[in-house]
């Protein structure tokens, strides 16, 4: 059976409960109800800042059932006008609209966490009320108090002393203007009186501070020199204009690499902000006050979950794909929020501070770029003629620069090398040229027995010490023949001979599925080597 709903003007006679002859005013109880703004829940609290009448984009109206007896019907109310609390005994929740007034019952359950502020606010001035005309006001002291609000009462809920602070404007408001003056005569609310005026002070205080740090990062009005100017010139002509967006000024990997990494310093900058406390963490729908977040906004993203996903190694590719997540934030609070809205704002700065650091740091790297490429090449051969003065093995891979030791220890790199090794599609060695196959298969005829008995990664045979150019070895150990071509292999034996080794490492970190997913299920030597390391298939 579909319910019926009706408007407020058409509610019949036999649902009220009484009439006040005086002003003609109705009184009705509401229960399972929720109030709305434009489609959307919003707290009664809000009609404390106005109620909108007259302004159908403010107006607030509730909906729910209109009870009377045994009697009940689905009405919507409204425009509210107010509500307010009726202190006694039988404390009692009010709102009214121009026609009746309602006793507010219980909300509905989708409403419970949005009418909590309410709830909140309700049970607090009405149990202090009660304690204040019942017990001694000698008894009535801030601490004793605080103590008996954090028990449950009734079906009323129990607060911490941190609750009860984040209302006590609200709670000295209402003792203020009540007729009797036994609350606002207690020593709890002298002490919570006290307490509301440090956390202004502090409040204030802070934003002063705040107003004179930015006061002194502004550039003087008065330039005393002629170079001042022109420094200042050149420092407005570095920061970007507003409504900047930035894009990469390189396609060269060394640059992009660099900048990726340097990401994370931009990240770290942007978390440390004042203003970033409410991007730090996912969105709440229910906890915010926000039911309907997930519906309006169909990707979410926050400060946290990109810094995870860089810190992971495995999401981003380039500094371009950072960008677009971050700038993800700013465009999704702008959509859910009024554009003049004080997160609206807050968005906005942040993405104007996000777009001049990553330009900063990007001016940074390109500065020498050449050098990037430099310094990794030089590294590299230093390693390579450090070993070959040596005349010992090495436990160093030369690509990853990591000991064995420590690759073993951590797993992830051991990922990373059997991925080089076989390719994202599963190909034996995206590094070897099919004639180097054959050749690597001509030399796998004889001597191989050896090399692959007693298998341990990245340890090379020590070059010759004689040779005027060190010969590259093969990486598997007591092989003692030279690699072909780019390969760091012999042949293919000792290609399985490491991938194998490297499997079992990743055996013991890593499920089936996601060492086939790093190395390629499809080659029936890689299912060998799987088979072979002993993992269920």
């Amino acid at each position: 059976m579909v319910e019926t709903e009706v408007k407020e003007a058409d509610i019949p006679p036999e649902l009220d409960v009484q009439t006040d002859e005086s002003n003609g005013m109705t009184t009705r109880a509401v229960t399972q109800f929720a109030a709305y703004r434009q489609g959307q829940m919003v707290s009664i609290c809000d009609l404390d800042m106005g109620s909108g009448e007259g302004n159908e984009n403010m107006e607030i109206k509730l909906l729910g059932y209109v009870v009377n007896g045994s009697k009940k019907l689905k009405v919507e109310i409204g425009p509210l006008v107010e509500w307010c609390i009726e202190y006694g005994n039988d404390p009692t929740l009010w709102t009214h609209t121009a026609r009746a007034w309602y006793k507010i019952l219980s909300p509905n359950k989708e409403y419970q966490k949005v009418h909590e502020l309410a709830r909140r606010r309700f049970e607090l001035c009405s149990r202090l009320f009660i304690l204040a005309v019942t017990i001694m006001p000698e008894q009535c002291t801030y601490k004793s108090l605080v103590s008996v609000l954090a028990a449950p009462y009734k079906q009323m809920k129990g607060y911490s002393e941190k609750e009860i602070l984040m209302e006590s404007n609200f709670i000295l408001d209402q003792a203020d203007s009540l007729d009797d003056p036994s609350l606002r005569n207690t020593d709890f609310a002298k002490t919570l009186r006290q307490k509301a005026a440090q956390i202004a002070k502090e409040q204030k205080a802070e934003q002063k501070a705040e107003q004179k740090k930015q006061e002194k990062a502004a550039p003087s009005r008065k330039d005393s020199t002629a170079a001042d100017k022109e420094k200042k010139e050149r420092k407005k002509s570095n920061k970007p204009a507003a409504g900047f967006i930035w894009e990469p000024r390189s396609d060269d990997q060394a640059v992009n690499s660099a900048l990726l990494k340097r990401c994370a310093k931009i990240l770290n900058n942007l978390m440390k902000d004042k203003l970033a406390w409410w991007f730090l963490q996912p969105v709440d729908p229910v906890a915010h006050g926000c039911p309907n977040y997930l519906e309006v906004i169909k990707e979410p993203m926050d400060l946290g979950t990109i810094t995870a996903r860089l810190s992971s190694g495995k999401v981003y590719e380039n500094a371009g794909q950072v960008a677009r997540d971050v700038r993800l934030i700013w465009s999704n609070c702008k959509r859910y929020n009024e554009p003049e809205s004080e997160l609206s704002l807050m968005a906005s700065k942040l993405q104007a501070k996000f777009e001049e650091l990553i330009v900063r740091e990007e001016e940074d790297v390109l500065k020498d770029p050449a050098k990037l490429v430099r310094s990794s090449s030089v590294a590299s051969k230093r390693t390579a003629e450090e070993r070959a003065e040596a005349g010992s093995p090495s436990d160093i891979d030369p690509e990853y620069g990591a000991s064995a030791a420590e690759r073993v220890k951590k797993g992830r790199t051991a990922k990373k090398a059997v991925a080089t090794d076989f390719g994202d599609a599963g190909a034996l060695s995206r590094r070897l040229s099919e004639r180097q196959m054959k050749l690597a298969e001509k030399n796998d005829k004889s001597g191989t027995e050896e090399a692959a008995s007693d298998p341990v990664i990245f340890e090379p045979p020590p070059p010759t010490p004689t040779s005027a150019t060190p010969k590259r070895y093969c990486i598997a150990k007591r092989c003692k023949r030279v690699a072909k071509g780019s390969s760091k292999y012999c042949g293919t034996s000792c290609v399985m001979v490491v991938a194998e080794a490297r499997v079992k490492i990743m055996a013991r970190v890593m499920t089936e599925e996601e060492i086939l997913t790093v190395i390629g299920g499809t080659a029936r030597e890689i299912h060998k080597v799987v088979v072979d390391a002993g993992i269920k298939q």
